[in-house]
C-alpha cells in the first residue's frame, strides 16, 4: 500500500485506501512500512489506518519530521476488504509532501 498526501489535510479527511485483490497480511507494529514528509507539522501529527469497520493503528508523524507506525495486532485482509488512512481530526496547515509505503505479505 503507497499514498502520497501533497496538501495538507482537512479534519478527518479520506486520504486514501488500498483493496486487497487476494489474502494480505500486514505484521504488527508495521516493521517494514515507511513514511517522509516534506514539511513537518507544527505539532506531532496523527493518521489513522481504518479496516475492518474501526481503527486498527495510527501513523505519528513528529515536528522533526520522524514518520512512526502502530499497530498492536497483525492485521489480515481478504479480497475485497480495505485498509483506509484518515486524517486527524485537527488541522496543521504546516504539514505538507507526506509519502507512505505499507507492504504487506501475501
Amino acid at each position: 500500500f503507497c499514498s502520497i498526501i501533497g496538501q495538507a489535510p482537512s479534519s478527518s479527511e479520506w486520504l486514501g485506501a488500498w483493496t486487497a485483490d487476494q489474502v494480505t497480511t500486514f505484521a504488527a507494529g508495521l516493521p517494514t512500512a515507511v513514511g517522509t514528509v516534506v514539511t513537518p507539522p507544527t505539532s506531532e501529527y496523527t493518521l489513522i489506518l481504518y479496516a475492518h469497520g474501526g481503527s486498527v493503528g495510527n501513523i505519528t508523524i513528529s515536528t522533526a519530521g520522524v514518520v512512526a507506525f502502530h499497530m498492536v495486532d497483525a492485521l489480515v485482509l481478504h479480497p475485497g476488504e480495505a485498509l483506509a488512512i484518515y486524517a486527524q481530526s485537527t488541522v496543521d496547515a504546516n504539514i505538507f509532501g507526506i509519502s507512505l509505503n505499507i507492504p504487506g505479505s501475501l
